[in-house]
C-alpha cells in the first residue's frame, strides 16, 4: 500500500484513505494517466481528447473534457510506535563524511532542544493541530 520513510525513531500516525470509484470513472482517469505519462516518443501517436460525462447543455455537439464523480471515503488510523526499529535512521539531510548537518543557531550541541524552528503551514501533509488518534 505504501512505504513510510524511516527518518527518525519517533512514533508516527498513518491515515489510510480508500475512495470508491465507479468502473467508468476508473477507466477515464486511468486513460488520462496513460496519455499523460506515456507520450513524447518519436513513434507515439498524439493523445486524443477524452470526453467524459460532462456535457454542454446549450450545445450538444460541443465536446467537453472532464469527468464528474462523487465518492465514498473509508478512513482508518494506524499508530506505528517504531519500538522495534533497528539501526540509525538516515535523517532528513545527507551529511558528508557521516557527520550531522551544520546547525549554526544551536548553542547546546546536537543533543540540545535549542534548535531553530519554523511555523507549521497547514497543508495536506501538515497541520498545527493535534490529529485525531495521536498518542502522547
Amino acid at each position: 500500500m505504501a512505504q513510510i520513510p524511516f527518518y527518525q525513531k519517533n512514533a508516527c500516525l498513518v491515515q489510510l484513505r480508500q475512495s470508491s470509484l465507479t468502473r467508468q470513472a476508473y477507466q477515464y482517469y486511468r486513460t488520462v494517466e496513460e496519455q499523460t505519462q506515456n507520450t513524447g516518443g518519436v513513434a507515439a501517436t498524439p493523445p486524443t481528447a477524452l470526453v467524459g460525462n460532462v456535457r454542454n447543455l446549450a450545445n450538444e455537439h460541443e465536446s467537453v473534457i472532464g469527468y464528474f464523480t462523487a465518492s465514498a471515503v473509508a478512513t482508518s488510523l494506524d499508530w506505528i510506535d517504531r519500538r522495534d526499529a533497528t539501526g540509525i535512521p538516515p535523517g532528513l539531510f545527507i551529511a558528508l563524511n557521516n557527520r550531522p548537518p551544520s546547525q549554526p543557531f544551536n548553542t547546546g550541541g546536537y543533543g540540545s532542544k535549542d534548535y531553530p524552528t519554523a511555523i507549521c503551514v497547514p497543508s495536506d501533509g501538515r497541520t498545527p493541530n493535534k490529529p485525531i488518534g495521536w498518542r502522547d
